[in-house]
């Protein structure tokens, strides 16, 4: 048995091109050498991620608080795909008919040392399911990989766990008895120093793994925390930990397929088993990465037509953020994640694609767009924080520019987050709410890379013109949506205040918002006097804010923001109709978004806002 040469070049992140993908049945799927920059994002809600892509690696973690700056090299001394954590995670497998020489190889296109890797791989993913599909040559086995976090609408907790669940699936095609094993891996990357990193295996109950450390954690190291890798130990099966194992062979510059070793790799490829390890020994020196494995090989042969699973979960918990972790609150540790999601790994992946069928099976959607609905939700894992306290904010963009919450953007970005997480969209809501100035102007975000320290925004010059505007109409939406009256009762005030702010921005009596330099959403874009942009969406702000003083009871507010719509969407015909088309400049400029306060009043049910 063999497989044929893989492709020996990892597709790390590049400029795009296009991509390889086939029309399945309802999402599109990739085939392993499709040029992806980025994978599908497995974790939880403010716990970060860790990317799974169409070839078999996994990589660009961030769950060591490390938004900004996603895990990559393992060490600085190191380069070059090998030297990356993207390859630093291996499953693999091992069969043995009996009759010809054993044979083992990695589920991933990239080989690694002396493990070969499979010929291909096809992944369908659905945000956060992957399903991933294994060329196994000439190996008369069919093995398919489901991987998952659980993302499950008004489940705020489950869909916040820090762990990545994967089940592997192999059926047996041939016509004789197989032996098969399957083992998952994982490189220690605790800490922002290797030196002092510790490998310790843990049999609890039905439960097998590692538990990766660091001895003398330090307090202030935001990546310092517990990682565990376990296996579910069944009654027809043979777990073998081996808990330390050298991972590379030289310390400085690229590394070659060759300088790495996959733990355990010479004893599994012949029997399927694995060696003990080295036990819990502290790394000394720099140049050393600790990697650990764990294999279960089943105890009788898989027969013709018939198939086996295993199940792993890579589970992480970090404390050292200044904020701390919602999931703190449930979890004190990473073996603590693994036990919870074995207990409930049925039911939390059940429950994840449920939601997704109602969408693909059952919606009369285009596939396109049941894809696009789906797999767009991936912000809300990884680029999210959710902090001890409850906290939440999504980043604006977390390698570059990470402020939380930036409400500009949260206008665009967040009908999700209301539909199916409305405490987490609440949750940011109140917080702006809180920050609102004394003079009734809300903030642009609430802080970059944190929560306590807003900006009035992010460009030199006045105050920006749509975020009061956008506010109150996030306030109205969310009301509409939950028909919750409590928080309106709650937001008014704010509400209230920020319209007058508004209001105040009107230099000479028109009724509408002057724009006076880069004062908008658009950053750098000099916008001065009337605009559609900015005026559009005061128009919907006062049909919003009437509707809410209406329910609040409040006929004098409601009368006065009526009076206020009037007056300006007169202005506004007035004066930015050029016979043709509403000109988003003096130079009779036009945008795609100019009338964008039109679009949310569409949404919202508040009608036209300028004669028709």
């Amino acid at each position: 048995m063999s497989l044929s040469s893989a492709n020996p070049v990892l597709p790390l992140p590049q400029p795009f091109v296009k991509n390889t993908c086939e029309k399945g049945e309802n999402v599109a799927t990739y085939a392993h050498h499709s040029a992806l920059r980025s994978g599908l994002p497995l974790g939880g809600i403010g716990a970060g991620t860790l990317e799974f892509f169409p070839d078999g690696t996994r990589g660009a973690f961030t769950g060591l608080n490390n938004w900004e700056k996603p895990l990559g090299q393992l060490h600085n001394f190191r380069s070059g795909p090998f030297g990356d954590y993207r390859v630093a995670n291996p499953f693999a497998v091992w069969v043995d008919d009996g009759r010809d020489q054993p044979y083992a190889f990695l589920l991933q296109t990239l080989s690694i040392g002396t493990a070969p890797a499979v010929d291909g791989i096809k992944m369908a993913g659905l945000f956060p399911v992957a399903e991933l599909s294994f060329d196994c040559g000439d190996i008369p086995l069919s093995i398919k990989m489901i991987a998952f976090s659980p993302f499950i609408p008004g489940r705020d907790e489950d869909s916040g766990t820090p762990a990545a669940f994967f089940r592997l699936t192999i059926s047996n095609k041939g016509d004789r008895p197989l032996k098969v094993s399957a083992m998952a891996s994982a490189v220690n990357c605790i800490g922002s120093w290797n030196v002092a990193r510790y490998n310790e295996a843990l049999s609890e109950g039905n439960l097998a793994g590692i538990i990766f450390r660091k001895d003398r954690p330090d307090p202030f190291d935001p990546r310092e925390g517990t990682i565990a890798l376990a296996a579910r130990h069944t009654a027809d099966t043979d777990t073998f930990i081996c808990d330390s194992s050298p991972y590379v062979k030289k310390c400085f510059r690229d590394l070659a397929a060759d300088d790495l070793i996959v733990a355990g790799w010479d004893q599994f490829s012949q029997s399927g088993s694995l060696p003990a390890g080295l036990g819990p020994q502290r790394l000394e020196g720099e140049f050393g990465e600790w990697i650990g494995a764990i294999a279960q090989r089943q105890r009788d042969p898989l027969l013709p037509g018939t198939s086996t699973q295993w199940e792993f979960v890579y589970a992480w918990h970090m404390p050292n953020h200044p904020n701390g972790h919602q999931y703190e609150r449930k979890y004190p540790d990473a073996w603590a994640v693994v036990e919870d999601a074995f207990a409930r790994f049925d039911e939390l992946y059940q429950s994840t694609v449920s939601w997704q069928n109602s969408l693909v099976q059952h919606a009369a959607l285009p596939d396109w767009l049941a894809d696009a609905l789906i797999n767009n939700l991936y912000p809300i894992f990884s680029g999210s924080w959710w902090v001890r306290d409850g906290r939440f904010a999504l980043l604006e963009c977390p390698t570059h520019h990470p402020l939380l919450g930036t409400l500009d953007v949260h206008y665009y970005g967040s009908i999700p987050l209301a539909l199916l997480f409305p405490n987490l969209e609440k949750s940011m809501m109140r917080q702006f709410a809180h920050y609102q100035l004394a003079d009734g102007y809300i903030p642009h975000d609430l802080g970059k890379n944190r929560l306590d320290c807003p900006s009035t925004g992010t460009s030199a010059g006045p105050r920006w013109k749509d975020l009061c505007s956008k506010f109150v109409l996030l306030i109205y939406r969310n009301v509409l949506y939950w028909q919750d009256e409590q928080f309106l009762t709650e937001m008014y005030p704010t509400l209230i205040r920020a319209m007058e702010w508004q209001a105040s921005t009107d230099q000479d009596g028109d009724g509408l918002p002057e724009n006076e330099g880069m004062d908008s959403t658009f950053d750098n874009w000099i916008m001065s006097g009337v605009t559609p942009y900015t005026g559009s969406l005061y128009l919907a702000a006062l049909r919003a804010a009437e509707e809410c003083a209406l329910r609040m009871h409040d006929p004098q507010n409601a009368r006065v923001f009526h009076e206020r719509f009037i007056r300006a969407s007169r202005s506004f015909d007035a004066l930015l109709w050029n016979g043709t088309y509403y000109r988003a400049t003096t130079d009779n400029d036009c945008t795609i978004c100019q009338l964008n306060g039109q679009w949310y009043a569409h949404m919202l049910g508040l009608g036209y806002l300028l004669p028709s």
